[in-house]
């Protein structure tokens, strides 16, 4: 069973990404990968909140798991902690 899309469980994902994307550092010997990483992750949060504000909750909540996606991938691999 497909469970309905939550405004209100949106807006949580949305917050615990900004923290995320606040809180990222870069490892120096990969500053330009993590500078990368963290401008695309930006992009899909920033268009997870235009969506949101458009009411549009499936295309924001797709954006929004693509810049967590982002993060997870920066800090699993070294080049981002948080």
């Amino acid at each position: 069973m497909v469970e309905k899309l939550n405004k209100k469980r949106l807006e949580k994902y949305i917050e615990i990404t900004k923290k995320t994307l606040e809180s990222a550092k870069k490892i120096k010997r990969t500053s330009d990968k993590a500078a990368q990483i963290l401008d695309t992750a930006k992009r899909y949060y920033e268009d997870a909140l235009f969506f949101l504000k458009k009411e549009k909750l499936v295309d924001s909540f797709a954006c929004i798991n693509y810049a967590q996606g982002w993060l997870d991938a920066g800090i699993k691999t070294g080049i981002l902690k948080v």
